[in-house]
Formats: C-alpha cells, structure tokens, sequence
C-alpha cells in the first residue's frame, strides 16, 4: 500500500511539475509579447514626437530660411560667405539657421528623433545644407578652434546620403 501512495504521490508531483513548466512557458511567451509590443509603441511614439516637433518648428524653419538664399541656390549661398565678415546680420541668420538643424540633427543622431521621419520630411534639405554651408562649417571650425561644430548636422546629412544611395542599389 505504501508503494501505491508513493507512486501516488509521484505522478502528482509529476503532473503539477509539469503544469509549473506550462505555466512558466506561458509567462515566457507573454513576457516576449509585451516586450516585442512595447518596443512597436516605442517606435511609433517616436515618429510621432518627430513629426509634432517638426509641425510645430514649421513657422521657425520657414523664417530662417526666407532669411537665408534658399540652399538649392548655391551661388546665392556662396555670396552670403562673400560678405560673411562684415555683414552681422547675414552671420546672425546664417547661426541661426545651422543651430536649428544642428539641434534637430543631434535628437535624430541620438535617438530621441526618427530617423525616418526626418530623412522623408527634410532628408534632401539637410543634404543641401550641409553642401552649400559645409565651406562655411570648416572655416568656422578652424577661426573658432571648435572641431565638433555642427558635426551633429554633418553626420546626419553622411547618413541620409549613405542610407539613400544604399536604397537605390
């Protein structure tokens, strides 16, 4: 009789071990889940803070760059480097200008902007910034002795160069 209850009690521990495995699956499973959701709604609101910060900087960006030639116009640009010393007021708009997409270009480098967003909303302009101010960047690095001004902008335009001469092959 001793040998039943303990073969009893054996097939029960085996049973409610079992089911212990089950259920520790199961967590598993919805751990990975939650994981996998929560990572999409991270990225989702990510884009979405992208595109309400670049709706809300509209009005800014389009001051600056009506007081600025327009960076498709590289000869206008480059007059705008010819007066640089001594027109205060080109070099203010000029700081401006590269200051906001430097800030728009560090949130973006450092995770806090989507990528994506920003390449399809204003990918092509940032490329052009940097290539019409990019003689401009260099020359204030050197007077300045500040190496890393406006790297932010020129990696992020690097990037959205890179990223789209990668999607065309």
């Amino acid at each position: 009789m001793t040998d039943i209850v303990g073969i009893g009690g054996l097939i029960i521990n085996a049973v409610a071990f079992g089911a212990l495995l089950s259920q520790v699956y199961l967590l598993r499973k919805q751990i990975r889940t939650a994981d996998e959701a929560f990572g999409i709604e991270q990225v989702r609101s990510r884009k979405q803070s992208t595109l309400e910060f670049l709706a809300a900087t509209v009005e800014r960006r389009q001051k600056l760059s009506r007081e600025l030639p327009v960076e498709i116009d590289h000869a206008a640009s480059q007059r705008v480097l010819e007066v640089w010393d001594h027109d205060e007021d080109a070099r203010r708009h000029v700081y401006e200008f590269l200051d906001f997409y430097e800030m728009l270009a560090t949130g973006v480098n450092s995770g806090i902007f989507d990528l994506e967003v920003v390449d399809r909303a204003s990918g092509s302009r940032i490329i052009r910034i940097h290539e019409s101010y990019g003689e401009l960047i260099e020359k204030l690095r050197a007077e300045q002795e500040r190496p890393r001004m406006y790297e932010e902008l020129q990696g992020l335009a690097a990037t959205i160069g890179s990223m789209r001469i990668a999607a065309q092959r």
